[in-house]
């Protein structure tokens, strides 16, 4: 995690570092979920400390890399979530704000994330992946809200031994391109449609285009 967070801090790779930060955040929420279990039961330490809250993201976020297997969920349970708490937020965000009725089929509620033409993220996939609360993501309270999530991640890892000094091999983060992403936005339930042979169950096909 230390050879990674370094490569993407080096300026070429501004563009990549967000995106490639959002894409490793259930990985990240994996390896501090685990090794917090394990930790916490035989050397407590106030640098190890995590909000409640916090705690719940990263349980969340390190079970759904779990996806169709999450034994919280499973394929109904997690359909209904995909649908109601990540394409409803989604939708009732970004649809219906023109004052123009007219204009309102130009709005779009789904980003895509490519690269090198290979779809790698989507706005969607991103909310379920990251294990935060959607529509208080999506408030103006959003920005505070992540921030501080992060930064308990940020301190935990540095805790476990994180460092960007960090000897080994490289990661990934130093053979890619931020010139190789690209971003679109889409309506998404044009999109969904479309996926999949036309699923008529949009978090269907939502939740197979993110497998």
């Amino acid at each position: 995690m230390g050879r990674l967070f370094a490569a993407l801090s080096a300026p070429q790779q501004a563009t990549l570092a967000s995106v490639a930060s959002l894409c490793m955040t259930p990985f990240i929420s994996l390896v501090i979920h685990e090794a917090r279990a394990k930790i916490d039961m035989t050397t407590p330490s106030p640098t190890m400390e995590f909000s409640a809250e916090a705690a719940e993201v990263c349980a969340r976020s390190r079970n759904s890399l779990k996806l169709f297997e999450d034994n919280q969920r499973w394929v109904v349970g997690q359909l209904e979530f995909y649908r109601d708490k990540i394409i409803g937020a989604h939708s009732d965000h970004f649809l219906g704000n023109t004052w123009l009725r007219l204009a309102r089929f130009l709005e779009v509620d789904l980003s895509l994330l490519t690269y090198d033409n290979t779809l790698i993220c989507t706005s969607h996939s991103a909310a379920l992946h990251i294990g935060m609360e959607p529509r208080l993501l999506l408030s103006d309270s959003g920005g505070a809200y992540a921030l501080s999530i992060t930064q308990q991640m940020g301190r935990r890892l540095g805790a476990l031994g994180a460092s960007t000094n960090a000897d080994g091999r490289k990661t990934f983060a130093s053979h890619a391109t931020g010139r190789a992403l690209n971003d679109s936005e889409v309506r998404a339930d044009q999109c969904y449609q479309r996926a999949f042979g036309g699923h008529e169950e949009p978090a269907f096909s939502g939740l197979l285009t993110d497998f």
